[in-house]
């Protein structure tokens, strides 16, 4: 079995919400009022504090259930950050800086020294008697990752220098999200509408995005089914609407399913290519499920006209059981289909913080791979009628499974996915 090693040289930074753990409204969910006088926030606050008499949330919900893009998580889970509130405005700001040195063993392993980060800033305002917000996410990563990426045994996608990326996590973007959001509840009825979009956000399709997750906080790498779940959280166009309630959440977005390239410091061309929908609930503050479907329009840059469909379905617990301690657990699945053939990857992760300053977290993910994913090429399978040649790469560090072995058991070239037999000259140079 392949040997992962991380050491974990830094540890999570923030500014004073997180050090003192302050939260904005405890992330309890708040009853609906009676009337149309704003609830009192659930944690003491001193007299001077304006969030008593400031709507944070279309139907009263709390806080703590925005996450990334539209997605929910748990009302009980805790909000980090500094909060600030100037003239009927909330600010809300946040970061996370870890510094990592990476070993992983095995032929196709790596080392590296890196520093994955990410801040976030909030704005909201009533507006029409609904709420606006500005929502912009950036990441100093193309800076602070090789321009490659990061080692990640079996994770793929994306593209670096005309090549696909494999056993490696790319950098992300410098911005990760700018959109702007409004909801407005329908009357009295319990019922509201959002409208989200802007030249790069997060569709509705998968769980919330893992930097986002209480359940992965502390946990420095990403996910191997990154791809397979929230790969979408960096879309450069997207526009959501949505229908709630305080336990429901049916949304649909019209997005870019192209993957960002490699070009970093900059904005994608946007376009509005590929679709999705998504159903949330949250019947308790303690938990959130979502199920999802999009069809994607030629994810991979490399693969022109090659659609994908996708379904994830995921569910978050949480438990707060003191006022510093949580324990937060996400289970997800993700399935997707591309040229014919079927994947999936299966995640579970989970944070315990105990007081406020010491952690526990741990991940388990099985996942399939192709070996046009993990850039075998013919030499996987010397059993076939390929030209002869040595793999660079030892089998015995890939998982045995019907679905990784597809490609070479139906003879097909790695590049174009043709058969073998017919793959031009021109083809096979490209590394078949």
């Amino acid at each position: 079995m392949t040997k992962r090693f991380a050491i974990v040289l830094g540890t999570l930074l923030a500014l004073s919400g997180i050090a003192q753990g302050e939260e904005v409204d405890g992330g309890a969910a708040m009853e609906m009022p009676a009337s149309n006088e704003p609830p009192p926030v659930v944690l003491p606050a001193p007299a001077h504090d304006h969030t008593r008499h400031l709507k944070m949330a279309t139907l009263w919900l709390s806080h703590a259930r925005e996450a990334s893009g539209t997605s929910w998580q748990p009302d009980s889970s805790p909000v980090y950050g500094t909060h600030l509130v100037i003239n009927g405005w909330m600010l809300m700001f946040h970061y996370a800086v870890f510094g990592v040195f990476d070993q992983m063993y095995g032929p196709r392993g790596s080392s590296a020294l890196f520093a994955p980060d990410w801040g976030m800033a909030h704005v909201q305002h009533e507006l029409l008697g609904g709420i606006a917000k500005l929502k912009v996410m950036m990441s100093l990563e193309p800076g602070l990752i090789p321009p490659r990426g990061y080692p990640l045994l079996l994770q793929t996608g994306e593209t670096y220098q005309g090549e696909p990326l494999h056993d490696v996590q790319h950098p992300h973007n410098l911005f990760m999200e700018l959109a702007l959001d409004y909801s407005h509840e329908l009357g009295n009825s319990g019922v509201a509408v959002e409208i989200y979009g802007g030249p790069v956000g997060e569709p509705a399709l998968g769980p919330t995005a893992f930097m986002h997750r209480e359940s992965a906080a502390l946990d420095p790498l990403a996910p191997i089914t990154h791809h397979d779940l929230d790969s979408t959280h960096v879309s450069f166009g997207v526009v959501t609407a949505a229908v709630y309630t305080r336990q429901f959440k049916v949304e649909s977005s019209f997005f870019n399913g192209h993957e960002p390239d490699e070009h970093r410091w900059g904005f994608n061309a946007i376009a509005l290519n590929s679709w999705s929908a998504r159903l949330q609930w949250a019947p308790c503050p303690g938990f959130v499920s979502q199920v999802s479907y999009g069809h994607l329009s030629s994810p991979e840059l490399l693969e022109p006209g090659q659609d994908q469909d996708r379904f994830t379905a995921s569910s978050t617990i949480n438990w707060r059981f003191s006022y510093d301690g949580n324990w937060a657990t996400t289970l997800a699945y993700g399935y997707k289909v591309q040229a014919n053939l079927p994947v999936s990857g299966v995640l579970a992760e989970t944070n315990l913080n105990a007081d406020g300053h010491s952690n526990v977290f741990a991940r388990f993910e099985w996942a399939q791979r192709t070996p046009d994913d993990l850039n075998l090429g013919p030499g996987f399978a010397p059993r076939l009628e390929w030209p002869r040649r040595r793999s660079r790469i030892s089998t015995k560090s890939i998982p045995s499974s019907t679905s990784s072995r597809a490609w070479a058991s139906r003879g097909c070239c790695r590049s174009c996915r043709t058969r073998w037999r017919t793959c031009t000259g021109t083809q096979r140079s490209r590394g078949c």
